[in-house]
Formats: structure tokens, sequence, C-alpha cells
């Protein structure tokens, strides 16, 4: 558990003091028995670690969404814009057809 918390850590006073856990627990396990470890300590720490998981995942998978979404708003722009030159063309070229019709 330890060992994720210096994952998760976001900052570095976070990151040392998971560290220094970590390192008593390796020092002198027995210091740490399990029996002394009551049922409440570890689910809030199960809890917070399990917060400080998902919170990098989602973090993480939305800047993965930001690439996808440009892509998709940039496509619906080059659209609109393409179908609005072609419209103008068209309505230009049109006038021009008419104008040379009437000179004949």
């Amino acid at each position: 558990m330890s060992l994720l918390a210096v994952a998760t850590s976001t900052s570095a006073d976070e990151r040392k003091t998971a560290l220094k856990e970590t390192e008593n627990l390796v020092k002198d396990p027995e210091t740490m028995a399990f029996n002394k470890i009551n049922e409440e300590l570890m689910s809030r720490i199960l809890r917070q670690t399990a917060t400080k998981v998902a919170t990098n995942m989602v973090k993480t998978k939305a800047a993965q969404l930001i690439p996808a979404v440009g892509a998709v708003v940039a496509g619906g722009v080059n659209a609109n814009y393409t179908a609005s030159v072609c419209e103008a063309a068209y309505q230009c070229y049109r006038e021009r057809f008419l104008d040379r019709k009437e000179a004949v």
C-alpha cells in the first residue's frame, strides 16, 4: 500500500512522506505488526489510494481525448467552410452564366 502511495503522490512533500513510511516498513516490519493496524485505518488508506489512482487515470484519459475532440471540431469547421466556398463559387459562376446568356 505504501508503494502505491508513493506512486500516486502528486507533490514532493507527499512523496517524501510516503517514502519514509515505506522505509519504516522495510527497516523494522515488527513495529508495524498487522495486529496493531485496525480495519478503519486500512480502509481509509485504501480509499485514499484508490481515489488518487482513479483521479490520475481520469486526468490521463481526459488528456488523451483533447486531440480527438480537436480533430472532430476542426473537421466540422473545414466541412462548413468548404460548403460555404462551394456555394459562393456556384452563385458567382451562375451569375456569370446568366450575364453571358443575356448578352447573346
